[in-house]
């Protein structure tokens, strides 16, 4: 099923993006801390709002209360039901409605009956199911850590697109 699929593929792009943002921290940690003190010079300290609510489409609602009916820990026998409610739980405030279907397929929990505008819904999760993977691929963290040669040319050229003057950071690097 693409759902599964695409579910798997971000799981492991996910995964992957914390290995080469850590990778990426690691080897440009002077450019990083050089970009903090030009921050904290110009002492411009952006807070924009949060929205914390969210609100969940009714067709993920009663898949989260069919899950709810046979895996939560104080009903379920399954041995880790605590583990799987929690991804469940994750699954849904983040309305991912791939992760849920997911989740049912593999403890056979059948799906309500879906509607044209349920189907439309399953359709705009899996573009943007891809639409995050594509995403991480194309973060400089990823390029930086796929790339096999010409580091260093990369490097200038990752140093211009964050806005590095060479000669500045080399004079605050000395």
């Amino acid at each position: 099923m693409k759902i599964e699929y695409l579910s798997l593929e971000l799981e492991e792009t996910n995964d992957n993006i914390i290995e080469y943002q850590n990778l990426f921290n690691k080897d440009f940690q002077q450019e990083i801390q050089y970009l903090n003190s030009l921050q904290n010079e110009q002492k411009k300290i952006i807070h924009p709002e949060i929205n914390t609510e969210k609100s969940h489409p009714k067709f993920v609602q009663k898949i989260y209360r069919n899950i709810a009916k046979k895996l939560h820990p104080d009903i379920s026998s399954v041995d880790n039901a605590e583990e799987i409610f929690k991804e469940v739980t994750d699954n849904y405030e983040t309305n991912n409605l791939v992760g849920l279907i997911m989740i049912c397929n593999q403890h056979k929990i059948r799906l309500p009956d879906l509607t044209d505008e349920n189907i439309q819904e399953i359709e705009e999760n899996i573009r943007a199911t891809e639409e995050k993977i594509n995403q991480h691929r194309q973060t400089i963290a990823w390029i930086w850590a796929n790339t096999k040669e010409n580091k260093s040319e990369l490097r200038e050229q990752i140093q211009s697109m964050i806005g590095i003057s060479k000669e500045d950071f080399e004079k605050w690097r000395s």
